[in-house]
């Protein structure tokens, strides 16, 4: 099916906005965030009960709206890879969630996270939604129709900024979780703010990536992330203009872990060009081997 200017997408859309705004509005008013707060896979990898059950809601609301569809979650336990290449090929559908991500950003009352959902269909993502409750700010899209971000009080198309890499505001991510890359990406960090203007490090990959669509920074890039934290902010990134390959220029494959480089089609490749003279690609290859 072709999704160009098809009006179901874009009522399907709106029914997947209204679906996440309304699951994720009780999020800014949690007094205890630390309620079952553990560790799942690292120091840095926090799980709380607030994720598993803000996942709970969004899997029975996208179920009955979407009740031919598919869940992957953050925090499901490992599902079968056949099952999950059957739904991601059918035109079914699989939903790919993040309750929340920035988690870390919940746990310390940084009010920097986000709720994000993206469909996928046909192995593309046709639907996305990236939300902050705490802001009351919505980034979505639908493959062919653009994407747009909406407030309280407008809504309007996201739109990439023209900012050349040697003036550019980074936004990274520092794989918190996968220890081998850190040293790379501060490598590759330093020499990017180095020709840039400046850098910020938000704790949520989903709201960067929209970011990156709206022109409120002028690249991101994280070396590991994984398919809940990108696939949103994939569509909202492409439906705005803006470019994202991983480390070596592909297109990131759903629903593997994969390194992102998000920019506007000036510091994209830019970026792409520092990361192979610092050998950073090589570095990024080396561990996807090893895990």
């Amino acid at each position: 099916m072709n999704s160009t200017n098809n009006p179901t997408l874009k009522q399907e859309l709106s029914t997947l906005v209204e679906i996440v705004e309304s699951t994720a509005a009780w999020l800014p008013g949690v007094s205890a965030p630390h309620q079952g707060l553990h560790e799942k896979s690292g120091v840095a990898d926090f799980v709380t009960s607030h994720d598993i059950e803000m996942q709970r809601q969004l899997e029975a609301a996208l179920s009955a709206a979407f009740p031919a569809a598919s869940f992957l979650g953050e925090e499901d336990e490992a599902q079968n890879p056949d099952t999950l290449r059957q739904a991601l090929a059918g035109t079914d559908g699989l939903f790919i969630v993040d309750p929340i991500d920035g988690t870390s950003n919940f746990v310390y009352g940084y009010k920097h996270s986000s709720v994000s959902v993206a469909l996928v269909r046909g192995g593309e993502p046709v639907l996305a939604v990236v939300h902050n409750p705490w802001l009351s700010e919505t980034f979505a899209a639908a493959k062919g129709h653009g994407s747009f971000c909406k407030d309280p009080h407008t809504t309007r198309p996201c739109r990439p900024s023209s900012v050349p890499l040697n003036r550019a505001v980074i936004l990274y991510g520092s794989t918190p979780y996968q220890r081998d890359l850190i040293a790379p990406g501060y490598r590759l960090l330093q020499t990017l703010h180095e020709q840039g203007r400046d850098m910020r490090r938000s704790g949520s990959a989903a709201l960067d990536l929209s970011y990156i669509a709206d022109g409120r920074g002028d690249l991101f890039f994280e070396l590991r992330l994984q398919a809940w934290d990108y696939a949103a902010g994939l569509l909202i990134c492409r439906e705005a203009g803006a470019v994202v390959t991983d480390a070596f220029g592909n297109v990131p494959v759903l629903p593997r872990a994969s390194s992102i480089i998000a920019g506007n089609p000036l510091t994209q490749p830019g970026a792409l060009d520092v990361i192979r003279e610092l050998g950073i690609d090589e570095a990024v290859r080396i561990s996807e081997q090893a895990t």
